[in-house]
């Protein structure tokens, strides 16, 4: 380990630690699940903004008559860790449908949401997560 990984690790535990703790205070189930911590220009955690990674995957799908429509997406990696999490409804209405998290949550390696449309309906989902 070099020196800069050694002294940023106190400052990484302590922003993952933060995220956690955010995660339970701005949990939103109609909108959104997270706004993740603000890290680039942020004094406190700015020797960590180069180490975290976004990532984003779209889940649309047209209408499938008397069926629901279903997908289930994992974000994050192996010897990383899930400090944000966004999942965003990009319908302006509520038939839209729904989404649950499945597994694991905001400090794990990975993260997965499950997401349905209601019956004989469409939807369009975009879930995001950032990781150090």
């Amino acid at each position: 380990m070099s020196n800069s990984e050694s002294s940023d690790a106190p400052a990484r535990d302590e922003l993952i630690d933060d995220a956690k703790a955010n995660i339970k205070s701005n949990l939103n189930p109609s909108r959104m699940v997270h706004r993740s911590l603000e890290v680039n220009g942020n004094t406190k955690w700015n020797s960590l903004s180069k180490d975290v990674r976004w990532q984003s995957e779209s889940f649309e799908k047209d209408y499938s008559f008397a069926k629901y429509t279903t997908g289930s997406h994992t974000l994050g990696a192996d010897g990383r860790t899930v400090i944000g999490l966004v999942v965003r409804s990009r319908w302006k209405d509520d038939t839209n449908g729904w989404f649950k998290m499945v597994s694991r949550e905001v400090g794990s390696s990975t993260v997965t949401v499950e997401i349905s449309s209601y019956k004989t309906q469409g939807c369009n989902w975009g879930v995001e997560a950032w990781t150090i």
